[in-house]
């Protein structure tokens, strides 16, 4: 079924094999994968579970339970996971990243920091970076904000929350020219959006209003 891409009857059979087969933890890992890549993220959870019955250090069931938990506001139990994750594998990206995303969603941004902060050297993805940015314009240390968000948009030019929020960095730096371009670009890549917009006219002088 998988090779006709016959996806449902092939799922359909695989659950079914897992009913007869409950310890068999891969092929609970592909069911998981397959239901978190559908949005049934519960259904993966549950699955994950099974996983983490038969090897409690198993890298993908860790992270995509503590990313499933962090979805469904279970902050502690995404916290337990992922720390394991961290412990297990101090050298990943993923575990330390998602780690960070609980921090920084909690309000803990100094721990937020010290994750981001290894998982970006570990693998600079601008998502990452963005995020690292991001608690550090909100803890005001708009200098390391820019070094963050100065990188994420050298590697992804289309990121325009980075773009944006690089210009917020550079007027707390009261860097007006810095911040205009930042804020075009926003514009640029989101037309739409009217903060760009008025952002763009005050700086460059068309209006009064801030």
């Amino acid at each position: 079924a998988l090779f006709s891409f016959d996806v449902e009857r092939a799922r359909f059979g695989l659950e079914q094999a897992f009913k007869l087969d409950r310890d068999n933890y891969e092929l609970a890992l592909f069911l998981g994968e397959t239901a978190f890549n559908e949005g049934e993220t519960e259904a993966a959870l549950g699955y994950f579970t099974r996983v983490l019955e038969s090897r409690p250090d198993h890298f993908e069931a860790l992270v995509f339970s503590g990313v499933i938990c962090h979805e469904n506001g279970d902050a502690v139990r995404a916290e337990s996971l992922l720390r394991e994750a961290v412990s297990i594998y101090p050298d990943a990206f993923l575990p330390l990243f998602s780690l960070g995303a609980v921090y920084a969603s909690a309000g803990d941004l100094s721990r937020a920091v010290a994750h981001l902060v290894r998982a970006c050297e570990i693998e600079p993805v601008p998502q990452a970076l963005y995020l690292l940015g991001n608690c550090r314009y909100e803890m005001g240390q708009a200098a390391h904000a820019i070094r963050s968000l100065r990188e994420a948009v050298r590697l992804d030019p289309a990121f325009e929350e980075a773009h944006y929020l690089l210009g917020l960095a550079y007027l707390d730096r009261h860097w007006n020219k810095k911040a205009l371009a930042s804020f075009r670009e926003a514009q640029r890549l989101n037309p739409r959006r009217l903060r760009y917009q008025d952002l763009v006219h005050f700086l460059s002088g068309r209006t009064g209003a801030p």
